[in-house]
């Protein structure tokens, strides 16, 4: 059974919210408390290794079966939807790398230039003056988009993600799965951005949380357009949607596969454009003049393992959706 379009703009409003608010936590943090340990890092790796294994369930035991299904009625082609879907999100993480890496998107501004980290009054103040300007001036935020390259990347791999969970909205049982999926898979991403912006790239507060906005926007709309054309009943869009199923299947078995590839439990998730801004952002880290915050700049060079093995978090993760395939029966 599917959904219809009110609760299709209904979770696209809530994916866009949860992800704004999670990537102002370290604006909001960092304005209060002016320090970052490593309880709160060891938090985030746990979250990612967490993450990763809830996209390798979620690919195996729901979506691939799913689609294979569908695609087989269909008279399509499995090896050719799963391909299509893994080689489309590397072109696309490629091009985000290429982005970043062919220009110089990583200029940081000498501490002097930097922006003084508010108060928390003054973190409300510019928060209500970036939705003010948000509302006001798209064409300014769109052009910063534009230009920062960084933002550019995310905001294009946002949009392989809702176009990921657009193609399950007729399946409610997967949808929601896979909504949970893509938004644990996102908060690694969306934190490193937000830090980032604000301590590597010295942007001023509104410029960050209006990027940050774009970002959390691109992948509700990818959403919003692929469920549109999904939602059309007719033979050719149930063709074309049995088909996206499986390619998305393959697209998360391209994030779930890339994320394993990490080097002493540090969080480089690379099938996501913020593994290269996390290596970047721990290389630089190493030039004390280039951060304005002394206390990040520190920790950013403490090495932090994870309490036990990876792969008990990995495990725990790939648990959730496979216990939910057996629990769920079929409509």
């Amino acid at each position: 059974m599917g959904i219809n379009i009110a609760a299709v703009i209904l979770l696209a409003i809530l994916l866009l919210v949860a992800t704004f608010s999670i990537g102002c936590l370290p604006f909001y943090y960092i304005n209060i408390n002016s320090t970052y340990s490593n309880t709160q890092n060891g938090f985030l790796k746990v979250f990612s290794q967490f993450g990763v294994g809830m996209l390798l369930g979620t690919a195996f035991m729901l979506v691939i079966p799913e689609g294979i299904k569908a695609c087989t009625e269909e008279g399509g082609n499995v090896g050719f939807d799963l391909l299509a879907g893994f080689i489309g999100v590397y072109l696309f993480d490629r091009l985000g790398h290429s982005i970043m890496s062919n220009t110089n998107a990583f200029l940081i501004q000498n501490p002097e230039e930097s922006n003084d980290l508010p108060t928390s009054s003054a973190f409300r103040s510019n928060l209500n003056y970036s939705i003010k300007e948000i509302l006001t001036k798209p064409r300014v935020v769109v052009a910063r988009v534009l230009k920062n390259n960084v933002i550019l990347a995310f905001v294009i791999h946002g949009i392989s993600d809702g176009v990921a969970l657009g193609t399950t909205s007729n399946n409610q049982r997967l949808l929601i799965v896979v909504f949970i999926a893509i938004t644990i898979h996102k908060i690694p991403a969306v934190l490193s951005l937000s830090a980032l912006m604000l301590t590597k790239q010295g942007l001023p507060m509104t410029e960050c949380m209006t990027n940050l906005f774009a970002f959390s926007l691109s992948t509700p709309v990818g959403y919003i357009l692929l469920s549109l054309l999904n939602l059309r009943q007719s033979a050719t869009m149930d063709y074309i949607s049995s088909n996206l199923l499986l390619m998305s299947g393959g697209s998360l078995l391209y994030a779930s596969f890339t994320a394993f590839s990490e080097d002493d439990h540090f969080i480089e998730q690379t099938s996501d454009p913020s593994t290269f801004v996390n290596d970047e952002y721990n290389a630089a880290s190493n030039d004390t003049e280039s951060i304005s915050v002394d206390v990040l700049e520190q920790n950013s060079k403490t090495s932090y393992f994870l309490k036990y093995d990876e792969s008990l978090y990995i495990l725990v993760g790939a648990f959730i959706p496979t216990l939910i395939s057996f629990m769920v029966k079929d409509d």
